[in-house]
């Protein structure tokens, strides 16, 4: 202990001080440092799987538009070769590989016939109504259990979308002053269409009494076109090809049907009257053909979990390669997410979601977390569907007020419902339905920040806000869709009208549907991930929503600026350092430079400038070296070769050498003989090109050139003795 203390009394307390200071700081610089460096490791991570998604999708693409080329040579193949068009023929046979271990991902593609179905275009012929073709649309909506009322709404929703005229054609008015001209008031008058021209049947989606299994069903027998067209008897079903034929019912089209697809196609149009056994005076009028012209392309490619799906519009001519009408790539257009609770929710928390294209149809489903669903570096839109814990909804019901008294009120029977202050609370108000009804819903205004904030970070930008029951499909009239999740009942009852119960027993009350009947979607709970999003995500979503007022909200500053503020000082202070030693190092630099050019100045004074002085130094020294040497070196040389040969004596007898300005000085030792500078001496020097001069122990030899120069300048001291 003695010995301890020794020791720790020759070593001084401030020491021991310093060297746990330096111990905390180095373990809170690793800190820092082990921090930012797994933020950065993350956020690469991130980055990574973005990339890796940006190359499924464009590899998606690219295999989609090569589908499509391909099976534009299949049609122009098979135009070619048959001007009949049918199914035994290449072009429909579908299209695609996949991965023999992953059967779900790879390309498929199908090509459809339009030209088999009822085109809706035909119902309206140079702006004229087609009363044949109405009856012939009447006649397939019955055959498809397609309601009257409904047929009939389609019906005046295509007719409003296009152009049309309040008389028949020239030729066809009647009327004393009806004379035919364009200057008669009794030519036809264009009624400008009132409705966006159809593009699709998915346009018609909305309509009173059109759900979405009606749509489905109505899609199989009906299409819309650009143009005008002829039914295809080689693709037609029998329900199309019994409502188009006059006098054809459908048992008759049913065997016609099943024996075309036996192999025995149309080949020509006579073919048909004579097989379907139509009457004459129908046949002339029939629009009915064995070629089609119009086909669809749908198309859908999966690559590491990722889809994307492609629908086209192709137009097949006879002299050229089919052409593209329309495309639409459907990349995940509509993002949908089904929140956790908010208090546990987290940029990692796993949740459902789904991806819709431009009709509503699910391209994705699964389940990801905020950061793997954002893609690229811009903000991508997303609606987000709350848990049932964060469900609040209330109905009440409004007379007939402006939308700002609306909001009003529905704030004011918020107050009476709110457990807690209202203030606390963000509230948010459908409008007023045509039955008085205001739906309601409530949430804490942290929260909402606190979402906002998750969203933000993850570069997700909120599009919309709803309650839990609003993601479900709307159900058919007198239903209520009802999905089971989490341990709360979530119904729908219509667009706007929606509820959360929790689960007090093994199925719904009746009384929740309040007199409806309680549709189940979730098939008693046993539906997988994906048919699990798709159900609680795929529904229209209502004219309201609780995002409202977010954008004004405080959106607080990244948990990463911190660490990012943090690399960014860390690397201002290594820039400024580098700076300052670079300087240094750069003033060192002149300094050398200096000192390498004053000593190349002295020791080859002639040169005039020097710019690179280690490289001159080392040309001067090559030449000396070399005997090439030029201007007063060569002088320096020949006076010392000269001196040596005409006076041997000063060999081991120069105690000192000096050369400036073309003179060399040698003074000699003092105990050595030296001749008398005579004119004997001089002669002989001459004969070397040399004069010499002593005084005393110095002796200073120039070249005959330079002392005579020096002798017309001015008169120089004669040294002679």
């Amino acid at each position: 202990m003695a010995a301890l203390n020794m020791a720790l009394s020759t070593y001084p307390a401030s020491a021991i001080r310093q060297d746990g200071s330096a111990i905390i700081s180095a373990l809170l610089t690793v800190a820092i440092v082990a921090i930012i460096a797994a933020g950065m490791l993350t956020r690469q991570s991130v980055m990574i799987r973005t990339v890796e998604a940006e190359q499924s999708r464009i590899q998606n693409s690219a295999a989609l538009m090569a589908g499509l080329d391909a099976s534009r040579m299949l049609l122009w193949d098979s135009r070619r070769k048959s001007r009949a068009t049918h199914p035994g023929q290449a072009w429909a046979q579908p299209l695609g590989q996949s991965p023999s271990d992953r059967p779900e991902e790879g390309f498929h593609a199908q090509l459809e016939d339009q030209q088999g179905k009822f085109n809706l275009r035909n119902l309206l012929r140079n702006g004229q109504l087609e009363i044949g073709q109405l009856r012939s649309f009447e006649r397939l909506c019955q055959m498809i259990s397609i309601s009257d009322v409904l047929c009939q709404s389609i019906s005046q929703r295509v007719l409003g979308s296009y152009t049309r005229f309040s008389t028949p054609a020239t030729g066809q008015v009647s009327g004393m002053f009806a004379s035919g001209r364009e200057t008669s008031s009794a030519t036809r008058k264009p009624i400008p269409a009132s409705l966006v021209t159809l593009r699709s049947l998915d346009d018609l989606q909305g309509m009173q009494g059109l759900s979405d299994q009606v749509l489905e069903r109505l899609k199989l027998y009906v299409c819309i076109l650009p143009a005008n067209t002829w039914v295809n008897s080689n693709t037609a079903s029998a329900e199309v090809l019994a409502a188009v034929v006059p006098g054809l019912s459908l048992p008759s089209a049913q065997t016609v049907v099943a024996e075309r697809d036996r192999g025995q196609w149309f080949a020509y149009r006579l073919e048909i009257i004579a097989r379907m056994q139509v009457p004459t005076q129908a046949a002339d009028g029939l629009e009915i053909g064995v070629a089609s012209e119009w086909f669809v392309f749908r198309g859908k490619a999966r690559r590491d979990g990722r889809q994307a799906s492609m629908e086209a519009l192709l137009y097949v001519r006879d002299d050229s390669v089919p052409h593209v009408i329309w495309s639409r790539i459907g990349v995940w257009s509509r993002l949908r997410i089904a929140l956790p609770a908010l208090e546990r929710l987290n940029p990692e928390t796993p949740l459902l979601f789904v991806r819709l294209d431009r009709q509503g149809k699910t391209v994705e489903s699964g389940l990801s977390n905020l950061l793997e669903l954002k893609q690229g570096g811009a903000l991508q839109p997303v609606e987000a569907f709350l848990h049932p814990l964060d469900s609040l909804l209330a109905r009440i019901e409004t007379p007939p007020l402006t939308a700002s008294r609306v909001r009003s009120a529905a704030l004011l029977a918020a107050q009476g419902l709110i457990l807690g202050g209202s203030e606390l609370m963000h509230i948010a108000s459908s409008p007023r339905y045509s039955d008085g009804a205001v739906y309601l819903g409530w949430l804490p205004a942290t929260a909402l920040e606190r979402l906002s904030r998750l969203l933000s970070q993850s570069r997700l930008s909120l599009r919309g806000l709803y309650p839990a029951p609003y993601g479900l499909p709307v159900p058919a009239p007198g239903q209520v869709s009802v999905v089971l999740r989490d341990e709360h009942w979530l119904l729908r009852h219509s667009a706007g009208q929606g509820g959360v119960h929790p689960r007090l027993t093994e199925t719904p009350d009746a009384h929740l549907a309040n007199g409806s009947e309680l549709h189940r979607l979730d098939d008693k709970g046993t539906a997988g991930l994906e048919t699990s999003a798709g159900l609680l995500l795929s529904g229209p979503s209502p004219g309201w929503s609780l995002h409202a007022g977010i954008g004004a909200a405080k959106v607080r500053t990244s948990g990463w600026t911190a660490a990012w503020v943090c690399c960014g000082l860390a690397v201002g202070v290594w820039a400024l350092g580098l700076n300052l030693y670079a300087a240094r190092e750069a003033a060192r630099g002149q300094q050398l430079r200096a000192g390498m050019v004053q000593r190349v100045s002295q020791a080859f004074p002639h040169l005039p400038v020097i710019l690179n002085p280690l490289q001159q130094a080392r040309q001067q020294v090559a030449a000396l070296e070399s005997g090439s040497a030029t201007g007063t070196d060569s002088g320096f040389e020949q006076l010392v070769k000269s001196a040596a040969g005409a006076l041997p004596f000063l060999a081991g007898s120069v105690q000192r050498l000096t050369y400036s300005d073309g003179r060399l000085q040698l003074q000699l030792l003092p105990d050595n003989a030296q001749p008398a500078v005579d004119d004997t001496l001089q002669r002989s020097l001459a004969q070397v090109g040399l004069t010499a001069s002593r005084d005393h122990l110095t002796w200073t030899l120039s070249q005959m050139s330079d002392q005579a120069a020096d002798a017309s300048a001015s008169t120089p001291e004669s040294d002679v003795e």
